[in-house]
């Protein structure tokens, strides 16, 4: 019995944040956490209930019934639930008169008890280690993903910037000179044909960087304020 009490408080003692005493701290309320203290109430309550009140021919199944609060609280708490579990266990079956008589018995009890209250705890507690460090995984590869989407998102508008700006200037510097020529000579139909196809080609051009920037930049996203 006393291996456990001494487990739980040494992790206690060396796992604890100690702080100075001090005006802030003082009055500072105190958290009794009564949902805890009346679990541990209820099982210890059963664990006296099955070692004090089942017939006699029962008495030898109660090792069995013990393990509940051990695996209740283990999955609570973890292994140190499970420790506190198997003190309340121990306590128990030394208060109960069924293993006064099999002192060995009694024992291999409380050492089955500990080492699966032990183990069992430490896996559950692992369990949920691994799976809090699986959620940060997560968390961390979805900002990632996140800031990836921003990335490609911000390079697709700074493309499209350019291909707007710069394109269109050039072929609406384009489009200006073809009508300049057009005028300096009337009457030559071949300059005014070959203007005329200059702008068409233009045109064109403008046509598909446009169709290339819906798919670069979709309005849509801007009315979306994506």
């Amino acid at each position: 019995t006393l291996a456990p009490t001494c487990l739980v408080i040494w992790h206690y003692l060396t796992s604890t944040r100690w702080q100075p005493l001090g005006p802030a701290l003082v009055s500072h309320p105190v958290n009794w956490r009564a949902r805890h203290l009346i679990w541990y109430l209820l099982l210890f309550v059963i664990s006296l209930w099955l070692q004090l009140g089942l017939p006699a021919e029962l008495s030898r199944f109660t090792p069995f019934c013990l393990a509940l609060p051990i695996i209740a609280l283990a999955w609570h708490y973890g292994w140190q639930g499970a420790l506190i579990a198997t003190l309340m266990n121990a306590i128990a079956l030394i208060a109960s008169q069924t293993w006064h008589d099999h002192p060995v018995d009694l024992l291999l009890s409380l050492l089955a008890q500990s080492l699966t209250g032990l183990l069992l705890g430490a896996g559950i507690q692992r369990l949920r280690e691994l799976n809090q460090s699986l959620q940060s995984e997560l968390a961390r590869n979805r900002r990632l993903a996140e800031r990836l989407v921003e990335t490609e998102e911000n390079g697709r508008q700074e493309v499209a910037r350019e291909l707007h700006d710069d394109i269109g200037q050039t072929i609406t510097a384009i489009r200006t000179q073809a009508g300049i020529v057009q005028r300096l000579a009337p009457d030559n139909g071949r300059v005014i044909q070959s203007g005329v196809h200059i702008e068409q080609l233009s045109l064109g051009v403008y046509d598909s960087v446009r169709r290339l920037l819906g798919r670069l930049r979709p309005r849509q996203l801007d009315d979306l304020s994506l």
